[in-house]
This record gives C-alpha cells, structure tokens and sequence, in this order.
C-alpha cells in the first residue's frame, strides 16, 4: 500500500491491533533516502559496506502522526508491528483484519523543485566549449530545460528555449547523478542530479550572455539563477604574501581562455584613504597563469 503526500500536509496513520493478552504495538521507519558513501570505518576493517536504508523506531503506540511532513525526514516505508506472550495477534492500518503481526505502507512525497547553480559565471573564450550546470533535487523526477537571454537591437530582452538543431548539433544536455549527504536519523539528504548544458564550441556573438535552467514537475516549476557565460577572465584568486628580506611579494591566479593583453595591480597604504594603481601591459599566451608583484610598498 502507497500513499503520496505533497510536501507540508499533515499525516496519521493508525494501526487497529487486536489480541490477548494486550499486543505491543511498535512503528518503525526505513528511510527513502539513504547514505550511499562508502563507510569509512566498515572500509578500514575490511568488511563490506551496506547502503541499506537504515530502519528507526518512530513510535511505541499504534499510531503516527506528523503535522507538516518533510520529504528528506519523512518519506519511506513505515511498519506496524505487534506481539504478545501467545503471538496471535491481528494487525491492520485500515480497520480491516489480518492474519499477520506486521503491516506497512509507503509513504511517497511530492515536492517542487529546488535548484542550485555551483558556478554562477563560466569563463570561456572564441571556439573552446563552455559547461553550464544546475543540480536539482525533486520528486518526482523533474523535467529540465535551458534558456537563454536574447538581446534585441532596441535592448530590450526574452527568452529562448534552447534545443538541439539537427543540422549543426551546437549543444549537448547531460544529466548526472550525484551521491547522498548524510542527514542524520537514519536517512540521507540526496545532493541533487546535475542537468548540464555543454556548447560544444563557443561563438562569442551567439553564445556570451546570460542563462537559466527551469526545472518543473507536477508540483511545481522553478527557475534557476542566472548564469553568465562570459570571454572576460575569471576573478584573480590570490596564491601567496610574503617579504623577503623587506621586500614584499605578491603571487595570483588568473583563468583565462583567450591570451591576457594587460593587469591591474591595486594596493592601499596604512592609513591612506583610497586605492592606488599598478598596471602592466603583457602578453600571455595561457589558460591558466600565476603573477608574482615584487616591492609593493608595506607601509
């Protein structure tokens, strides 16, 4: 037996037992949503590694009753077990008679999409691909699409509904599943399926701009924030600091598809309002670059 529930709706299920002498009765939950990493303990010790959904006592009377269910803490598969001295017992969930000491009953919940963005901006230059993702947490399974922004000649913007022309194949939709995060209590957070949107080879006049994933089921839809795909290098990520015989040095990162033409230094003095500039003007001919600044001034 099934039930499904939307996400927050109120819950009760009742186990009619009847026997003599007077059965315990107990519920016990297996968890929808289970840890699927590898124990690291069960690992060490050599022995084998179980995904089983754990089972957890939820109550010691013969019944359940949850005012707002959550998907991740509530969905799975509750039993209704009864016993006493003679083991005769009558067990049932909706009044009628069994000859059984155990029922149960899964209890499935709908929830409206909740998506992610990882990498709200993806830098890429002319002719290299570009990858573009959402991860997504749903149930049911969510039906996902991709859009992006178009700008007309007057400024003004809409939406278009990216798919894959026959003729010339320019993206590519992958879906990927990830593993489960431990939630506690038994059960597991999933950490989502990334729907990925790859353009095979960027043209800076069709594919720069903005773009989002609309993941939808019979909840609800929702839309993701927006990601820009961009030719501008990514933000210079700092790598090191230090003085060298009262000289300081500075070291940082930059990711850059297409060869960087200039960098801009700014650094601020003790006490002193305000930025001042150092730039260089080079030529670089990699993706991936490191800059050392030698005798910036420390005070």
């Amino acid at each position: 037996k099934k039930i499904t529930l939307k996400q927050g709706d109120p819950v009760q299920l009742v186990c009619n037992v009847a026997g003599y002498p007077e059965p315990t009765v107990q519920w016990t939950k297996r968890a929808k949503y289970n840890q699927q990493q590898v124990n690291a303990a069960e690992q060490s010790s050599g022995l084998e590694s179980s995904t089983a959904p754990a089972t957890v006592v939820v109550s010691n009377t013969n019944e359940v009753r949850i005012e707002t269910v959550s998907a991740y803490r509530d969905a799975g598969y509750y039993e209704c077990t009864a016993h006493n001295a003679a083991s005769v017992v009558t067990v049932s969930e909706d009044g009628t008679s069994a000859n059984s000491a155990r029922s149960g009953i899964e209890l499935e919940i709908d929830y409206q999409p909740n998506v992610m963005v990882p990498r709200p901006v993806v830098n890429t230059g002319e002719t290299y691909p570009a990858v573009l993702t959402c991860t997504v947490n749903s149930f049911p399974k969510p039906k996902v699409s991709w859009e992006k922004e178009m700008i007309a000649a007057d400024n003004s913007s809409s939406w278009k509904q990216l798919v894959n022309d026959a003729s010339n194949g320019r993206y590519e939709f992958i879906r990927q599943m990830n593993a489960a995060v431990a939630a506690g209590n038994g059960s597991a957070v999933p950490a989502g399926t990334n729907y990925i949107l790859k353009v095979k080879r960027v043209e800076s006049s069709q594919d720069f701009g903005r773009y989002r994933c609309i993941a939808e089921n019979r909840v609800g839809s929702t839309y993701s924030e927006l990601i820009t795909l961009t030719g501008s290098p990514a933000r210079p990520q700092m790598s090191y600091v230090q003085v060298k015989a009262g000289t300081p040095e500075l070291g940082w990162i930059v990711d850059s598809s297409s060869p960087l033409a200039e960098y801009q230094l700014q650094y601020k003095q003790q006490q002193v309002r305000g930025f001042r500039r150092r730039a260089t003007a080079r030529r670089d001919h990699y993706c991936r670059r490191a800059y050392t600044r030698h005798g910036v001034a420390t005070n």
